[in-house]
């Protein structure tokens, strides 16, 4: 069984999958818990890098600013263009495939619990928040398997912010880009 757990960042997912480990371990015979991206692996670490500004993966004079409104109406810049959008897309998507067989291996396991913490429906909607089409980001996921089950956790920006007041990536210093409400 597969159990996706998603929410931007500080909203709780780690703990709640901490938690749900202690509770349902009882029940399965395996339960194992795996964080994306899986920043010790080599596309993950790679991840980490672009989102914290380490690695540049794009030319910057090929970048054209982007803007986007924050949660009081104001105007920001950006220069995350829609090429970088794409390729950040497209490394977290093999973040998840390395580890491809592993998650299929708890899809038919009913003794066994996989609980992700962030997968797919995470890449769906932050690529969607940085313009990307909805349709193509489905597609690239779709041999990755499904959970059985998501639960997403559903904070305010400001909640998170507050939680977490040391932003350290792309994501959490610019919270309106890797936040909003879409279709899914």
């Amino acid at each position: 069984m597969i159990l996706g757990l998603e929410g931007i960042d500080a909203s709780g997912k780690a703990t709640q999958a901490k938690l749900l480990r202690e509770r349902l371990t009882p029940r399965f015979n395996l339960v194992e818990v795996f964080d994306f991206p899986r920043y010790e692996s080599p596309a993950g670490a790679l991840v980490g890098r672009i989102l914290r500004g380490e690695t540049m993966i794009i030319d910057p004079g090929l970048v054209s600013e982007k803007f986007i409104d924050d949660d009081a109406g104001e105007r920001l810049r950006t220069t995350w263009s829609l090429d970088k959008a794409m390729i950040i897309q497209c490394v977290m998507t093999v973040d998840r495939f390395e580890v491809v067989s592993k998650l299929a291996s708890y899809e038919d396991d009913p003794d066994s619990l996989l609980i992700l913490d962030r997968y797919h429906l995470s890449g769906i909607v932050y690529g969607q928040a940085d313009g990307l089409d909805r349709d193509w980001l489905y597609e690239i996921h779709t041999a990755l398997p499904d959970p059985d089950l998501f639960i997403v956790l559903d904070i305010p920006v400001e909640e998170s912010v507050r939680r977490r007041p040391e932003r350290q990536d792309y994501y959490e210093k610019n919270p309106s880009a890797g936040y909003c409400r879409v279709v899914i």
